[in-house]
C-alpha cells in the first residue's frame, strides 16, 4: 500500500536517530510473527518479487512467495527450519521438489514493526545454484483478511499495457472459502460472462494476496500474480508495484466493492 511507503520513510527517519543492540534481546521471541520484504538495497521491490516469513517458533518458520510467475508456481506457507546465532538467523528448506532454499539474515536493526537485515540467499534449482546478497527492509505484517475476502467484489479491469490504468470494463472476483475463485467480465449488454479458466486459486498471507490461473481462452500457459491488499468493510483495494520491460517501476491500484 502507498501508506506502507510512508511508514518505511517515517520509521527509517526515527531509526537513523536511535539504535537497537540486537545482541541484548531475545531475537527468536522478538521477531516471532509475520514479516514482509519491502525494500532491497534502498529500493522498493516489485510486489511479485517479495516474500513473507512467518516465524512460528525458535526452530521453525513459514515462507510464502511466487516461485515462478510464468509457470504459475508458488510457495504457500512452506515450512522451513530456523537456527539462531546471536544477531543472525539462518533458514533452510525446500520451496518445492526442485528448489532448495537457504537464507542467512544478519539483523542490523530490530524494532517491533521493522527490521533491517543483511541477507545472503542461496537457491539450488536442479544442478544450478543462484546466489543473491542485499540489505533488506522487512515490515511486520500481522493482519489477516482471509475471512473478509470471501464473497464477490466488483471493480474495473486493467488495460492490456503497462500504464497501470483501468480500461473502464467492469469485472468481478468471486472468492470462495475453499481457496478457489471465479472471474467475470461484464458484456456490453450488461450481463456477466465467466472467464474460461482451467483453474483459479488464491490464498492470503498477511496483507498479500496470491493468485494463479490457467486461461483457456487466451493462451494455455499458467499465470500467477501477487497483490498487496486491504479490506475495510465493503471496500477492497489491490495495489502493487510492477516492472516494465525496460526495468522501470510503476504502481497499480484497483478498488473493489463487495456486491
Amino acid at each position: 500500500m502507498r501508506a506502507k511507503a510512508f511508514l518505511i520513510a517515517a520509521l527509517l527517519a526515527v531509526f537513523s536517530l536511535t539504535s537497537c543492540d540486537v545482541e541484548h534481546v531475545s531475537v527468536s521471541s522478538q521477531i516471532k510473527g509475520k514479516w514482509v520484504l519491502v525494500q532491497t538495497d534502498g529500493k522498493d521491490i516489485p510486489t511479485d518479487g517479495g516474500f513473507l516469513i512467518t516465524f512460528t517458533s525458535p526452530s521453525t518458520a513459514n515462507i510464502s512467495m511466487l516461485v515462478d510467475s510464468f509457470e504459475g508456481d508458488w510457495a504457500r506457507q512452506v515450512p522451513v527450519t530456523t537456527d539462531y546465532n546471536g544477531d543472525t538467523v539462518t533458514l533452510n528448506g525446500s520451496l518445492n521438489d526442485d528448489i532448495s532454499y537457504n537464507v542467512v539474515m544478519r539483523i542490523k536493526t530490530l524494532y517491533d514493526d521493522m527490521m533491517i537485515c543483511d541477507c545472503k540467499v542461496r537457491e539450488i534449482i536442479g544442478l544450478n545454484e543462484i546466489y543473491e546478497e542485499y540489505t533488506g527492509v522487512f515490515l511486520r505484517d500481522d493482519v489477516d483478511y482471509s475471512q473478509e475476502i470471501v464473497g464477490t467484489w466488483e471493480g474495473e479491469e486493467l488495460r492490456e499495457d503497462d500504464s497501470g490504468l483501468p480500461d473502464g470494463v467492469k469485472c468481478r472476483f468471486e472468492f470462495l472459502a475453499d481457496g478457489t475463485y471465479n472471474y467475470y467480465r461484464q458484456a456490453k449488454d450488461g450481463s456477466w460472462e465467466t472467464s474460461l479458466d482451467a483453474y483459479s486459486q488464491y490464498f492470503c498471507d498477511g496483507d498479500v494476496l496470491f493468485m494463479r490461473w490457467r486461461n483457456l481462452g487466451f493462451g494455455t500457459e499458467p499465470n500467477s500474480i501477487s497483490w498487496e491488499f486491504e479490506i475495510r468493510k465493503d471496500m477492497m483495494r489491490l495495489e502493487a508495484l510492477r516492472m516494465r520491460e525496460d526495468g522501470s517501476i510503476y504502481r497499480v491500484t484497483l478498488d473493489f466493492r463487495k456486491v
